[in-house]
C-alpha cells in the first residue's frame, strides 16, 4: 500500500490507526497474523464517497483554472520531482 500511495510505511500505519479510531476502518485480520486486513465500515464508505466527490470537484476546478495543457505540464513536473534521487 505504501508503494502504491507513494508514502512511507510508518505514515500509512499512523494514518490507518487514526481511521480505525474514527470508526472508518475495522481490522478483520486473522488472529496472530503478521499482515493486517482492514475493511471500510459503513461510515468509512460514506466518508470515502464524500471525499471522492470533493476530489473530483477539485480536479474540475484545476482543469478549468489551468487549462488542459498547463495541467498536463504540472502533472509532468510533479512526476519528475517525485522521482528525483
Amino acid at each position: 500500500m505504501a508503494l502504491e500511495m507513494r508514502l512511507d510505511r510508518t505514515t500509512i500505519v499512523r494514518n490507518l490507526k487514526a481511521l480505525e479510531q474514527c470508526g472508518y476502518v475495522q481490522d478483520t485480520s486473522v488472529a496472530d497474523s503478521r499482515n493486517r486486513c482492514l475493511t471500510l465500515t459503513e461510515s468509512g464508505r460514506a466518508a470515502y464517497n464524500d471525499a471522492a466527490e470533493l476530489w473530483e470537484e477539485a480536479q474540475r476546478f484545476l482543469q478549468a483554472s489551468l487549462g488542459e495543457e498547463d495541467l498536463q505540464m504540472l502533472t509532468t513536473l510533479l512526476f519528475k520531482i517525485e522521482n528525483l534521487s
